[in-house]
C-alpha cells in the first residue's frame, strides 16, 4: 500500500513552487516613457515682439521624436533576467548555423554538379 506521506510531501513542494513563482512575477510590465512634445517654441514665440509677428509667418520645423537613450534600472534587471532565462540560445543558433552551412554547401555542390 502506497504511503499517503509522500503525496502530501509532494504536492506541498509543488504548491510551495507555484506560490514562489507567483511572487517573483509580481513586478508588474516595465513601459518606457514615449516621446512628449516639446511646448518650448511656443514659449519662445510669445517672448518674441509684436513687430516680429507682423511679418510673413515662419514655418516650425517639425522635430522628430529622440529615441530613449536612458533606460531605467528595472528595465535593465528585466533583460538582464530574460537573457538569464535563456541559458542555452547561443548554442543552440551555433548549432543552426552549422546546420545551416551544412546544407548551403551541399546546394552548392549539387548546384556545380548538375548545373
Amino acid at each position: 500500500m502506497p504511503s499517503k506521506g509522500k503525496g502530501r510531501r509532494a504536492a506541498s513542494r509543488q504548491a510551495g513552487l507555484k506560490s514562489r513563482r507567483k511572487r517573483r512575477k509580481g513586478g508588474g510590465q516595465v513601459f518606457e516613457a514615449a516621446p512628449t512634445v516639446s511646448t518650448r517654441a511656443e514659449r519662445e514665440e510669445d517672448s518674441k515682439p509684436a513687430a516680429s509677428s507682423a511679418s510673413a509667418p515662419v514655418a516650425q520645423p517639425v522635430r522628430a521624436p529622440r529615441a530613449a537613450t536612458r533606460s531605467s534600472r528595472a528595465a535593465q534587471a528585466a533583460a538582464a533576467e530574460a537573457a538569464a532565462a535563456q541559458p542555452y540560445l547561443a548554442k543552440e543558433l551555433l548549432r543552426i548555423g552549422v546546420v545551416t552551412g551544412i546544407i548551403m554547401v551541399i546546394l552548392a555542390a549539387v548546384t556545380v554538379v548538375l548545373g
